[in-house]
């Protein structure tokens, strides 16, 4: 089970505006609030991911365009990218509040 709840939290401790420690306390807090104990009992361990740095981000990118690339080859379309248009991806493609997913839909 995964979900974004409280990831403005952890948004909010990589713009500077808290502490990771923070935010993960905050995180943690709304999730109390949100799920009745009978479910967060059940639960073994809670584990809260650290959102992508911007390297591992152009790796998701990277690897996206690779399969890109792939698919239009297979139709007899070369295709090459640059970094600048890989940036570009990125900067257009990426979405905080959702981390990297957004960015398999935008390539496509």
């Amino acid at each position: 089970m995964t979900s974004n709840l409280g990831a403005e939290h952890l948004i909010a401790g990589i713009r500077g505006e808290n502490t990771m420690k923070d935010a993960r306390d905050l995180l943690m807090k709304k999730v109390h609030q949100y799920f009745k104990p009978e479910l967060l009992n059940r639960l073994s361990q809670i584990v809260v991911f650290d959102p992508f740095s911007h390297d591992q981000l152009m790796e998701v990118v990277k690897i996206q365009m690779k399969r890109a690339t792939t698919r239009v080859a297979k139709k007899g379309i070369s295709l090459s990218v640059s970094d600048g248009a890989l940036d570009v991806i990125l900067s257009e493609s990426y979405n905080p509040m959702y981390g990297a997913r957004p960015i398999r839909s935008w390539v496509e």
